[in-house]
């Protein structure tokens, strides 16, 4: 009984702990983030009316950029792009493109990473269709994963009139690359059976 009373104490604890630091990071979080924001708008940078304000922004950012998930790396791809055009619309559709390229090529660095295809003895022909594939999936990638939304926009008008604008966006990894798989598989199908056994393999795809 008493050991019982000693475990829910220590339980009690280290909740009231983990609660507090929680707060602490949040608390700090929030004051770097006026500090940025202050900062930014400083510089001329602000947001669409409507939209979450910069220092509410940053702390959305910064607390999805430290995310981590069971095997303790990051839970989501993070991608940030900027873009510059006469009219706000057109900068910011430039700068998701870009994010979201980057995004996509993040998975498929990720998916060759996880793979032992740098230890694998393939021919020519083996890494050309290894190659093809991919840059293939890469695209259909981009399409299955649809519209991203940033999880933080700021814009500014520059000296020439210009348009300025800085999308960061965010996806989540495990997903990302499910998807991403997915595809690869799709596209293994116009390859020869024992490519696909082996492409599979060294993709990790089984």
């Amino acid at each position: 009984m008493k050991f019982t009373y000693y475990i829910t104490l220590v339980l009690i604890f280290c909740m009231n702990s983990q609660v507090a630091n929680s707060q602490a990071i949040i608390k700090k979080d929030s004051k770097e983030s006026k500090k940025e924001s202050i900062k930014l708008t400083k510089e001329g940078w602000k947001t669409t009316k409507g939209s979450l304000s910069i220092d509410i922004q940053l702390c959305r950012y910064w607390a999805i950029q430290a995310e981590q998930n069971k095997s303790k790396t990051p839970t989501y791809l993070i991608s940030e792009a900027e873009s510059i055009a006469e009219y706000y619309d057109i900068a910011r559709m430039q700068a998701l493109e870009t994010a979201k390229t980057d995004l996509i090529t993040q998975i498929e660095s990720n998916i060759t990473k996880k793979s032992n295809i740098t230890s694998c003895q393939l021919s020519e022909e083996e890494s050309a269709t290894i190659s093809n594939i991919i840059s293939t999936s890469k695209s259909i990638t981009t399409i299955r994963i649809g519209t991203i939304m940033p999880i933080m926009e700021i814009s500014k008008t520059l000296k020439d009139n210009q348009i300025k604008v800085v999308v960061k966006i965010a996806y989540d990894a495990e997903t990302a690359e499910y998807i991403a798989k997915v595809v690869i598989k799709e596209q293994l199908k116009y390859a020869s059976t024992k490519l696909q056994e082996q492409i599979s393999k060294i993709l990790n795809l089984e």
